[in-house]
């Protein structure tokens, strides 16, 4: 039995990481949230609950004893929060964490666009990318601060989110051109599913997520 804690699932992608998750058989999932009452009935029987704050150490160390993996969605203070949950995961041996980004926080790739490699993301979209990478500093600060932890982890940098219905993403990796500029919330869960489903895969990977083609 795989045990994972999720942290930040109150939001507009959490239910759909749930929803994920709960196809898997060999898994048992911890909710950490601030206020239980975001979460749904069914969610509450099914799950165990844990509500505390994210930023006061204990809380977060008592919630991960125990635990596999840790997926890390939150929004706000990412660097003091992702630091929070660094350092309780080594001190309770919890080795893997799932961490979600976002695409833009490298900027854009002009050298590939301007050559108009047959992978360059386009001329918009490296314009997106230029705006966006100065709009998401912690964004960035998050994924420094997991690839430099010593555990084992996956990062995703997801485009922007949709509510579509449907499963279709491709995959860059850091130092390449990304690719697209939406994804679905759907697609984004099914992508950490795969993960938890086979820890192994993607370990050590800083890894953007958009629609495939």
């Amino acid at each position: 039995m795989k045990h994972v804690i999720l942290f930040g699932v109150t939001g507009s992608i959490g239910n759909y990481i749930i929803k994920a998750l709960e196809t898997l058989n060999d898994v048992r999932l911890t909710l950490f949230v601030r206020n239980s009452l975001k979460l749904s009935k069914e969610q509450k029987e099914k799950h165990r609950i844990i509500e505390g704050d994210v930023m006061n150490y204990k809380n977060v160390k008592d919630a991960l004893k125990g635990q596999d993996i840790v997926y890390f969605g939150l929004s706000g203070n990412l660097d003091a929060m992702v630091k929070n949950i660094i350092k309780a995961m080594k001190e309770t041996d919890v080795k893997k964490i799932i961490a979600i980004s976002s695409m833009g926080i490298y900027g854009a790739s002009w050298k590939a666009t301007l050559c108009r490699k047959k992978d360059a993301p386009g001329f918009l979209n490296s314009i997106m990318l230029t705006v966006m990478k100065p709009m998401f500093r912690q964004h960035r600060k998050l994924a420094d601060i997991v690839e430099n932890s010593g555990l084992d982890y996956t990062i995703l940098r997801p485009g922007r989110f949709t509510y579509d219905d449907e499963i279709s993403y491709q995959i860059t990796y850091k130092g390449e051109p990304e690719l697209g500029r939406d994804i679905s919330r759907k697609s984004i869960a099914h992508f950490v599913m795969k993960i938890v489903k086979a820890p192994e895969q993607f370990t050590n990977q800083n890894i953007s997520l958009t629609k495939g083609v």
